[in-house]
């Protein structure tokens, strides 16, 4: 089984949608991976993303209440997707146990009812995207936080025993179809770095 984690597309920053780039980076995604199910946050822009997909997929998009809208931060990098709201900004623990683990409830229910499926694709914030990504991989919760990412970029996991990571926010399909932020193309970690990458995410926090 895969498991996609996406990043919303480009998103307005007066209203809860997507620009005109972030639809052009969605229709992107939508040729790079494909998915049987799809899952988004109940944000307005998180949503448009997994619909343009679902529509090229002939799929439904499911809302997953857990992952809730992500508030913009002053005190934090100046990203609008980041933390969720209410989230207290604490860089030793992004994700606060009560939430956390309300969210790895959810998603434990998602896999048992579409644990027979190829593909699960979750379309959310940046925030949101690790925390689901920490609970599927059981790792630290900041350690997908600690790599960049660009909007309508995604992880790619493979379940075996446990979820191991194979692509780490891949943004290669927005660099080819002249729409990322990127000036070089960005490095494919499932060719140089991934296997390293993931020792590190075996490792908990003393």
């Amino acid at each position: 089984m895969k498991v996609y984690i996406v990043r919303s597309a480009e998103r307005e920053t007066l209203r809860d949608g997507l620009t005109a780039r972030g639809k052009r980076q969605a229709a992107l995604l939508s040729e790079e991976i494909a998915s049987s199910v799809l899952v988004c946050g109940p944000e307005g822009y998180t949503r448009e993303t997994a619909e343009i997909c679902a529509r090229k997929w002939g799929k439904e998009v499911s809302v997953l209440r857990e992952l809730q809208p992500l508030s913009l931060s002053l005190e934090r990098e100046n990203r609008g997707d980041f933390y969720p709201v209410g989230f207290p900004v604490r860089a030793e623990n992004p994700f606060p146990p009560e939430a956390y683990g309300a969210l790895r409830a959810a998603l434990s229910s998602l896999l048992a009812q579409y644990g027979g499926e190829e593909a699960l694709a979750f379309f959310c914030t940046f925030g949101g995207g690790a925390a689901i990504a920490s609970c599927l991989c059981g790792t630290a919760e900041e350690s997908f936080l600690e790599f960049s990412s660009e909007p309508a970029s995604f992880c790619e996991l493979v379940k075996k025993e446990t979820f191991d990571p194979v692509r780490i926010w891949s943004s290669e399909h927005l660099y080819a179809g002249g729409e990322s932020l990127y000036e070089e193309p960005p490095v494919n970690l499932e060719k140089s770095d991934a296997p390293k990458i993931r020792v590190s995410f075996g490792e908990k926090k003393p």
